[in-house]
């Protein structure tokens, strides 16, 4: 008999959760699965095969001050101040 789960291999993540990313259409968002996508989250590439960007701290400072308020991820709202 044949066990399919001997097979499977375990991905880690490629983004922390505990950062903010930014993808090659504008969208900005957390390195959780839910809100990064699971391709992202486990490739570092979107959707469309274009590498995602994390966000620094000096990007979020820039952005902070261009937008008026902290930045933060568009699916789920987390913050993440520099």
């Amino acid at each position: 008999m044949n066990d399919d789960t001997s097979m499977m291999t375990t991905l880690a993540p490629h983004l922390d959760e505990n950062a903010l990313y930014i993808g090659d259409n504008g969208r900005i968002f957390c390195g959780g699965q839910r809100c990064s996508g699971i391709t992202a989250h486990y490739t570092g590439r979107d959707i469309s095969g274009q590498k995602v960007q994390r966000l620094g701290d000096e990007d979020l400072a820039w952005m902070a001050a261009e937008i008026g308020r902290e930045v933060s991820c568009e699916s789920c709202g987390k913050e993440i101040t520099p």
